[in-house]
């Protein structure tokens, strides 16, 4: 055997990519799901050969329809499947879209057997979420993801800046796609991922986890942020960089930071490259 081919028959152990703490969360939940996998294919063997002898008599008034018993152990995998990369998407913020356990692909399937009633081995769905990660670890992933998703927030459809600095204040134009409700007489404002994203990312700068502080929550409720919230007033904010938010009726939104050195480091840090906006 030559040296690429002992190099070809080299294979990363499942183990070595991921933390020891996340291994053991994958085994305990593999364990669980063999053990309900395994009970519902002897009830899926005992179904068939029930209809098998039912079909059998003579007189067919007896004959039900079983035939969807394999539909139990179809979506007992994609329960498994779903339940691990669930687990990585809320641990680590990161988008982990489950892979497919339904076709048969030889050429990708990378030597796993893809039929929808098989067992899932647990290291086809963990080659998946590393493949996913693109070489990156799974902080420089999340990361990664929240600047492009900032990025949004920041630049209009066209790609064209949306922010200024002025003074300690980071202002961005057409933040919110603001409005006046006809029927009851007040401002609202629609509410999106990108505005999360981007109040995300004022967490993660202050304390570095990726969750969104509650301080921020009245300005990312889902659907929609109401005038009779108070969403419109100056609200100051209990924080080590922030000192107050603003939020504008023609759907601007200010920041004002402690000092300009804290506002040119958040912006370095979360929207690199993107240049200010320049004054019309």
């Amino acid at each position: 055997m030559d040296l690429l081919e002992k190099l070809g028959n080299i294979e990363i152990k499942v183990i070595d990519r991921f933390p020891a703490e996340d291994m053991e969360y994958c085994r305990q939940a593999e364990k669980d799901y063999q053990n309900a996998y395994n009970i519902y294919s002897e009830f899926s063997y005992i179904a068939e050969e029930t209809d098998a002898q039912i079909k059998k008599l003579y007189d067919s008034l007896y004959i039900q329809n079983i035939d969807n018993h394999k539909d139990t152990l179809y979506d007992c995998n994609e329960k498994f499947i779903g339940k691990i990369c669930s687990y990585f998407r809320k641990k680590y913020a990161v988008t982990v879209e489950a892979p497919s356990w339904e076709i048969i692909d030889e050429e990708r399937g990378r030597g796993y057997t893809k039929e929808k009633y098989d067992i899932v081995p647990l290291k086809y769905i963990l080659d998946s979420i590393y493949e996913q990660m693109g070489g990156m670890s799974f902080e420089e992933k999340a990361f990664d993801e929240l600047r492009e998703d900032v990025k949004e927030a920041v630049t209009n459809d066209n790609g064209f800046t949306k922010y200024r600095i002025q003074g300690i204040k980071l202002i961005v134009d057409d933040f919110y796609s603001s409005y006046k409700d006809n029927i009851f007489q007040r401002y609202r404002a629609s509410v999106d991922g990108k505005h999360r994203s981007f109040f995300k990312a004022l967490t993660h700068f202050e304390y570095g986890y990726y969750d969104l502080s509650q301080k921020y929550g009245f300005l990312c409720n889902y659907g929609q942020i109401d005038e009779k919230d108070g969403v419109y007033d100056k609200r100051l904010i209990s924080s080590s960089v922030i000192n107050s938010i603003r939020v504008y009726k023609n759907g601007k939104v200010e920041i004002e930071f402690k000092d300009y050195g804290t506002v040119k480091k958040f912006i370095e840090i979360y929207f690199p490259g993107i240049p200010q906006k320049t004054a019309s």
